[in-house]
């Protein structure tokens, strides 16, 4: 698809294969510029700072910004992928009845049957705050093991690692 764009569309569509992060200082201009939030608030934050460093260092205008899925923490759409585990998890509780427990943190879409996981709810006040969500995650959650199933897609493999670092806080 993307290479599709960049020949219809010449140079005047670039699409860079990297973490954001890594990506953005590469920029040379943008008028718009579309930021899916799916990775995190410090994620898309620190998008956002480099961006104005990118504009203020051309002298450029601030570019439109289109913010795509910025529901954090945890975007409810990251429970997409629950079907990527739910085969191994169901053998694996029914295996070890008692001895295994799953825990989802999050919304969880109408359409999974809640019979194989808990539901753990996020409070609101630390809904919209990514640092207070993270002290919370720390405080009142204790996991042997955290998973975080993805399609392996080209979208997906230039996704942040923030998931990681946050289960490595645990």
């Amino acid at each position: 698809m993307v290479n599709d764009w960049e020949e219809e569309y010449g140079e005047s569509v670039v699409f860079h294969l990297s973490l954001s992060l890594n990506a953005l200082p590469l920029v040379e201009q943008c008028d718009l510029v579309l930021i899916d939030g799916d990775h995190n608030w410090y994620t898309v934050f620190n998008e956002l700072k480099l961006i104005e460093k990118l504009s203020d260092k051309q002298s450029q205008p601030f570019p439109l910004i289109l913010l795509h899925d910025i529901g954090w923490p945890y975007g409810r759409r990251d429970l997409y992928y629950l079907h990527l585990v739910e085969e191994a998890m169901k053998r694996i509780i029914g295996e070890y009845k008692g001895e295994v427990i799953l825990d989802v943190i999050g919304a969880v879409p109408k359409s999974y049957s809640q019979k194989w996981f808990n539901v753990v709810s996020i409070p609101k006040r630390v809904s919209s705050n990514y640092p207070e969500f993270v002290q919370w995650l720390c405080r009142e959650c204790c996991w042997s093991i955290g998973i975080a199933p993805l399609e392996n897609t080209e979208f997906n493999r230039c996704k942040s690692y923030i998931k990681y670092l946050d289960y490595s806080a645990l």
